[in-house]
């Protein structure tokens, strides 16, 4: 069994350009043919951010950055909607979330890739149990 570790860049400038943080979770886990569960904190999207240098607004979401997984074979295809919040792939190698509500939320969505090594389309599930709060963490 394979395992991929996919790395997480969760508006590392917003974070960098202030002492708050407004998402965090644990590291996410991917092997073929598996399903994992993990925690994504989220901050509401109502509580204002700080505005990145050369932006124009405050983005008011979070986002998982899946780029360790290699070459997306499928853009990234959520099979449970978040029932607080709503959530959107970015791209084929990121998934975004956001909710002006507090409380407890979950997003399932499938990844699809291809094994550098062999060449073979490989996929994973994974659940993020999502815990959104009212002030920065």
């Amino acid at each position: 069994m394979r395992f991929v570790v996919a790395g997480a860049f969760l508006l590392a400038g917003v974070q960098a350009a202030s002492a708050q943080t407004f998402c965090r979770h644990d590291r996410i886990m991917v092997c073929e043919g598996c399903s994992s569960t993990h925690t994504w904190r989220v901050v509401k999207s109502t509580v204002p951010r700080p505005i990145i240098p050369g932006a124009t607004r405050a983005p008011d979401f979070c986002r998982i950055s899946l780029v360790g997984l290699g070459a997306m074979h499928k853009p990234i295809q959520i099979v449970q909607k978040p029932r607080l919040g709503e959530a959107a792939p970015s791209g084929r190698y990121s998934i975004d979330y956001r909710s002006k509500v507090a409380g407890t939320d979950t997003l399932t969505f499938v990844l699809s890739w291809i094994h550098a090594s062999t060449g073979r389309e490989a996929t994973g599930t994974v659940t993020m149990n999502i815990q959104v709060v009212d002030a920065p963490l």
